[in-house]
């Protein structure tokens, strides 16, 4: 799991404007075209190939994508969503980081309505998050770093 989480941290991650699951509050710019934008976006990226999918496989197979989110705990919250581009309702989420205990936690809602909250780090969470509505708890301190492996 340690090699996993170095290579994901010596990716160059840029700011991604376009991310839809961001809380609804952030400022947004609006371009000449009228394309809306986020004024700051999270640094996350999505691969489709290379060493990162390819240790994902070692643990998922069936995975052919991995995103890559690096949160601050300035950055934009991450807002209630579903992972609507997963071909297959199961993904695997993957948090570490030198973010505060019990912060940052992944907030899962079940469908009785209750709501799990994800917090362990460094293990692989399994769960439907293509169907499940699920959001980040934002964090007071410190770098969040989340892996994604998913089948496009």
């Amino acid at each position: 799991m340690d090699e996993f989480c170095r290579l994901v941290e010596s990716q160059k991650l840029i700011r991604n404007s376009m991310r839809t699951n961001v809380h609804p509050d952030q400022p947004m710019r609006i371009d000449k075209n009228g394309t809306k934008w986020l004024a700051r976006g999270p640094y996350s990226n999505s691969y489709s190939s290379g060493p990162l999918v390819e240790k994902a496989q070692e643990w998922f197979p069936q995975c052919n994508a991995v995103c890559v989110n690096r949160k601050s705990a300035d950055s934009p919250p991450m807002a209630r969503h579903k992972d609507r581009r997963n071909k297959l309702p199961e993904s695997h989420v993957l948090i570490w980081g030198d973010f505060p205990e019990n912060e940052g936690a992944i907030i899962v809602e079940n469908a009785s309505g209750t709501e799990e909250r994800l917090t362990e780090r460094t293990v692989w969470h399994t769960r439907e998050f293509a169907k499940q509505w699920h959001r980040v708890e934002p964090h007071t301190a410190g770098v969040r770093w989340s892996a994604i492996a998913f089948t496009r």
